[in-house]
Parts: structure tokens; C-alpha cells; sequence
């Protein structure tokens, strides 16, 4: 979870094209998602909660924002979980699309009424897209590492 929150803390190059910051993809998202299906026991809402609290105040976004985004996308997983098992990844990956989506709308809402930030842009829908394209990876690599610290 802290490298989750370390890459979505990181900004692309100051020389880099704008473009190429729409494309960054939710990554503390998609691993309490994971967390929140894989094993709801060891992950919950408040923990989403706080980590968007860490994340809102690393990214300088109004405090909070990150903090309901993360904990409704938790939420949702963890009340779903018991259907979400027995999707494939692919049915997951389109979950964590959704997800992504929902909250990305959430997010620029609030920033269009507090800082007052153009709606519709790309920056809307790249993020989830982003997201749902990494979401198989990082499933893939935190069920290597859940089977291997399980098993011991």
C-alpha cells in the first residue's frame, strides 16, 4: 500500500506533455480493490479512508476527497466481494474500470466546484483507463505475494 501511495504521489517530468499526466493510472485504487476481494479481512473502509487522507495531503486536493473516493471504492468491493470472487480478471478489471470511473467523475466535481477545473477533458476518463489496464498486473503480483507470505 505504501508503494501504491508513493506512485500515485509521483508527477510526470516538468518538461513532459500534458498528456502524458492524464495516463496516470489510480494505483492506490486498484490495490485496496484487490485487498478489498482478495482477503475484506485484513482490509477495510476506514483504512481506505486514511490512506486517501495521506494521499489528499501529499497531493495538496481538498482534504478528504481522496479519503471518500478510496473508502466508497472499498466499500463497494468489500459488499460485492462474495460476487467479485468469482469473477475472472477480466470480469475484475471491468469492476475496477467502473470503479475508477465512478470515483474519477466524484473527484473532478469537487475540484470543478472548488477550483473551479474544465469538466470535460480527457483527464476525465484516461485515469480510469489507466487503471484498468494495470489492474491485471498488480492482481497478478499481489496474488504472488498473498500466496507466498499465506503459505509460511
Amino acid at each position: 500500500m505504501l508503494v501504491a501511495l508513493a506512485l500515485a504521489a509521483a508527477r510526470p517530468p516538468a518538461d513532459a506533455p500534458d498528456w502524458l499526466g492524464w495516463w496516470r493510472p489510480d494505483w492506490t485504487l486498484a490495490v485496496f480493490f484487490f485487498w478489498a476481494v482478495a482477503a475484506p479481512e485484513r482490509i477495510g473502509t476506514f483504512c481506505a479512508w486514511i490512506a486517501g487522507l495521506f494521499l489528499d495531503a501529499i497531493l495538496g486536493t481538498p482534504l478528504g476527497l481522496n479519503g471518500i473516493c478510496l473508502a466508497l471504492a472499498t466499500y463497494l468491493a468489500r459488499r460485492f466481494n462474495s460476487r467479485l470472487v468469482m469473477f475472472t480478471l477480466l470480469q475484475r478489471t471491468l469492476a475496477v474500470l467502473v470503479l475508477a470511473e465512478a470515483a474519477q467523475v466524484m473527484h473532478r466535481s469537487v475540484l470543478t466546484i472548488v477550483h473551479d477545473v474544465d469538466w470535460l477533458t480527457p483527464a476525465l476518463y484516461a485515469p480510469a483507463v489507466a487503471t484498468a489496464v494495470v489492474y491485471p498486473a498488480i492482481s497478478l503480483g499481489l496474488e504472488a505475494l498473498n500466496v507466498r507470505f499465506v503459505v509460511r
